[in-house]
């Protein structure tokens, strides 16, 4: 399982959520980071596991809980001087920056849309899609079969939570044109990249062994991975070499795909990298993406293949 905020709370909390979902206590588990990538490469390490005969059936995927990402303070660990200033950090927004190439995620996506001539038009108008496209799937109740309810408490009121409530189902291309970008002279807004939010996803990977004796029947079959690296201030190209990278290791092309899931951390990000693998708008993140799901960063991952399998079934 897969977490990237670390909390004094959640230390190794893979092993928490398993005793919780009542898996046996002898059971060993892994909790990884690898940002926004890491439930991927939870399913990954599972097939690893699977193929080298370590386990017969893993279950895989992770869980955020951005919203209660602390406030840190930093230097106090052995005492304050006298009259010296007590600066509070925002975790959750240092996360965002990356200190190998001294920018924040967010500039990383407006430099992009610089370099490919990318619009804020343009970012705007895939970001309204993905609203539309959720929105329409929801209406269809296309998210049922993937969506747990959970209980939580609003005001001191148990209530059951049974739709993600990130989505803005009312959004117009007039109200995200409104919006201030986040940096001067760039293309993101608040409107048209993912947000802070909660979630958990998990998918069961097996052996066609363990599908025989428990009498399973699979929804789908794990081909092939690819794991790449890109320069760090060019990182939201990242998908564009590891869907290649991908494509050569199943031996498939292009063409051979029916639809392609493209994170959306960033709207510029996303349709970046749609454009430069040329992907049919028509197979493209066909029941929206995190700009209108949101983005639980240890969780997407799972969600993505999942949503994915089941729209493909």
């Amino acid at each position: 399982m897969s977490k990237i905020s670390s909390l004094s709370i959640s230390a190794m909390s893979a092993r928490h959520a398993a005793l919780k979902a009542g898996v046996p206590q002898d059971k060993p588990v892994l909790t990884l980071n690898k940002l926004s990538a890491s439930a991927f490469h939870a399913m990954i390490v599972s097939a690893q596991e699977i193929l080298t005969g370590s386990a017969n059936i893993s279950l895989a995927g992770g869980m955020e809980n951005l919203s209660s990402v602390p406030f840190v303070v930093r230097g106090a660990r052995f005492g304050v001087p006298l009259t010296s200033s007590i600066m509070f950090e925002d975790w959750l927004s240092s996360s965002n920056y990356d200190t190998y190439c001294s920018l924040p995620l967010f500039r990383v996506a407006d430099i992009l849309a610089d370099m490919y001539g990318t619009r804020r038009e343009d970012v705007d108008e895939f970001a309204l899609r993905s609203q539309k496209k959720w929105k329409a799937a929801h209406v269809k109740g296309l998210f049922n079969s993937e969506v747990v309810p959970v209980k939580v408490d609003v005001n001191g009121q148990e209530q059951l939570m049974t739709t993600d409530e990130f989505p803005r189902s009312d959004t117009t291309m007039e109200t995200l044109s409104t919006l201030a970008p986040l940096f001067k002279g760039g293309v993101c807004t608040v409107g048209n990249v993912c947000g802070t939010n909660d979630g958990a996803a998990a998918i069961v990977l097996s052996s066609e062994e363990a599908l025989t004796k428990h009498n399973l029947t699979p929804l789908s079959r794990l081909m092939a991975w690819a794991c790449v690296g890109v320069e760090p201030a060019l990182m939201c190209t990242g998908p564009v070499v590891a869907v290649r990278s991908l494509l050569a290791a199943a031996r498939l092309t292009m063409e051979d795909i029916d639809l392609f899931e493209i994170h959306e951390t960033f709207a510029a990000q996303a349709l970046i990298c749609a454009r430069e693998l040329n992907v049919d708008p028509e197979k493209l993140n066909v029941n929206g993406g995190a700009i209108a799901i949101g983005h639980p960063s240890g969780a997407s991952g799972a969600r993505l293949a999942l949503h994915i399998t089941l729209e493909l079934k």
